[in-house]
């Protein structure tokens, strides 16, 4: 598909669904003319341009081909990474494919480890965005909880929020070990993410975090 119909079609697409669909769709097409390669490279072409709106298409054409993406492509989508330059990008690009690498290959889970430690708040949000989907796709809380070691203390307001949206998550999957967790860690943890998850907490649960 030309890169100027699509650039054409996308000014009509009105909100992130509609875009989404129309990604698969793009996808679709290219694959059967073409290979999952001729999808990347048109994600490339997309990401060049450097438009929100192309690059927010860009990163669902990957996501559309994230069982053809390996350790070869991590290099290339940390360089998007630094690129993005608004918070739906970036999410974006750590959840779709970052996201897709980590869910494929656990082992993944030691580098946004150390992204988890790194100075800059937006590599310690891209952590968090990365393990999420393996966290809530294969119910895996302890890929979560070796990311979530570093960041209880989080005091970044971005980061913050998607560390509580994590530990939510971990407790959806196993809240008899992730209230332990938190009591364990509960010194260390910053005041607002702990009061956060208190409240949301029964009487019980909260009791046995202040018991540590």
């Amino acid at each position: 598909m030309e890169i100027e119909k699509i650039r054409k079609d996308l000014k009509a697409k009105k909100n992130e669904d509609t875009v989404i669909r129309y990604a698969k769709k793009i996808s679709r097409s290219t694959q059967q003319e073409d290979s999952p390669e001729a999808v990347l490279t048109l994600a490339q072409k997309l990401w060049g341009g450097e438009n929100e709106e192309e690059r927010f298409l860009a990163i669902h054409l990957v996501a559309s081909i994230d069982r053809h993406l390996d350790a070869t492509h991590w290099k290339q989508f940390r360089e998007w990474l630094t690129e993005a330059e608004s918070e739906l990008l970036r999410d974006g690009v750590s959840s779709r494919i970052f996201g897709s690498l980590v869910m494929e290959d656990r082992s993944w889970v030691r580098v946004l480890c150390h992204w988890a430690q790194a100075e800059d708040p937006l590599e310690r949000r891209a952590a968090v965005m990365a393990v999420f989907p393996r966290t809530r796709q294969m119910s895996d809380h302890e890929a979560a909880l070796s990311i979530l070691e570093s960041l209880l203390g989080e005091s970044h307001e971005a980061v913050q929020g998607s560390v509580i949206r994590l530990i939510e998550e971990c407790l959806d999957i196993n809240r008899g070990e992730m209230v332990e967790f938190l009591g364990k860690w509960r010194s260390r943890t910053d005041p607002v993410i702990l009061k956060t998850i208190l409240e949301r907490l029964s009487p019980e649960d909260q009791e046995r975090i202040h018991q540590f």
